[in-house]
């Protein structure tokens, strides 16, 4: 299966069930400590896309269990996506094996819409923090390619302060972060102009964007990353019609 690059879209919140400090708006805030938090175990949000493309929808950053869900609704007014919608599907809160911190919830559907309205309701009964936490809500269309090449690297990046000296060694702890460094071949000339390089120039190294690095992979929590890019990104000319795009991106945060 091929990787996934999405860029968030702008999401204007609609409506939430929230506690009082982790408001909705901080779900389309890319900084790890700001979260959402629903008032009890089952919570919901909506958003506006305005009626935008997107084919991605991701969870990031989710205290949901496997035996959680979430239901997914689009519909293109207030009324339908709080009721019957045109789209109604209930998924997993995830599968697989289980990630080390949060996991990420994710819907990647077979063509892009433009549904105005999305209502996302998660159900965590008897959860014991008693709620529903969401670092950040992604919704987005991804930049479509064949997979990542063989070559791949991940570093483990530990940014701990570390001084050491003659017979001793002291360590003031910081966290330590996933960097990946990938390349993908065999992109066409149109591919490239109309999609890579408008995605690459407008993440930049300072936008946040989603990457998994293979869909339907039962390590896929382990797989998925909220990023953004540490160095520059680059084209290849890889020969007639063919270029190759390489990218070094971290996580948001660790594992």
């Amino acid at each position: 299966m091929s990787a996934i690059f999405c860029k968030p879209l702008p999401l204007t919140i609609m409506g939430s069930s929230t506690e009082t400090v982790a408001v909705p708006k901080n779900l389309t805030n890319d900084e790890p400590g700001m979260v959402w938090r629903s008032s009890t175990t089952s919570g919901y949000v909506v958003v506006d896309t305005e009626n935008r493309f997107f084919d991605t929808i991701a969870a990031v950053g989710s205290n949901q269990r496997n035996s959680d869900t979430f239901r997914l609704r689009m519909a293109n007014n207030l009324l339908d996506v709080n009721g019957t919608a045109p789209f109604d599907q209930t998924y997993p809160a995830w599968t697989g094996t289980a990630p080390i911190n949060d996991a990420i919830s994710l819907v990647v559907l077979d063509s892009p819409v433009t549904y105005r309205y999305i209502r996302i309701d998660f159900v965590s009964t008897s959860h014991p923090s008693g709620f529903v936490e969401v670092c950040r809500l992604v919704v987005g269309k991804r930049v479509v390619n064949v997979g990542i090449d063989i070559g791949h690297e991940e570093v483990f990046d530990d940014t701990s302060a570390i001084d050491e000296g003659l017979g001793f060694t002291t360590i003031d702890a910081y966290q330590i972060r996933q960097q990946h460094k990938v390349t993908i071949s065999h992109v066409k000339e149109p591919d490239y102009y109309m999609n890579w390089r408008p995605f690459l120039g407008s993440v930049g190294m300072s936008k946040y964007f989603l990457y998994v690095e293979r869909t339907n992979d039962p390590h896929q929590q382990h797989k998925t990353f909220f990023v953004r890019n540490t160095a520059p990104a680059k084209r290849i000319n890889a020969g007639w019609d063919q270029l190759s795009t390489a990218v070094r991106f971290q996580a948001i945060g660790a594992e």
